[in-house]
């Protein structure tokens, strides 16, 4: 099992790649969360520690049309 610092690090690349070219305001509008919150969870940090909330997630993975497991676990092609 990795560190989980690490992992947080994997989804919060993950939550970027679905925003895509969507802006962190337009991204954020669509799932109810502030801009400066998505730039948290991209960064992996939120309320000043290493976690995204999973409500977060469960938001995204229903606007978004992505199962929350893809989200969680998927593999990214260019990961470490």
């Amino acid at each position: 099992m990795e560190h989980p610092e690490k992992e947080i690090k994997r989804i919060a690349k993950r939550i970027k790649n679905i925003r895509g070219k969507l802006s962190r305001e337009r991204f954020g509008s669509l799932i109810g969360e502030s801009k400066s919150s998505i730039q948290n969870y991209e960064e992996g940090q939120y309320k000043q520690q290493h976690t995204i909330p999973v409500d977060v997630l469960i938001k995204i993975s229903k606007a978004f049309h992505i199962p929350l497991r893809d989200i969680i676990e998927k593999s990214d092609e260019n990961e470490e």
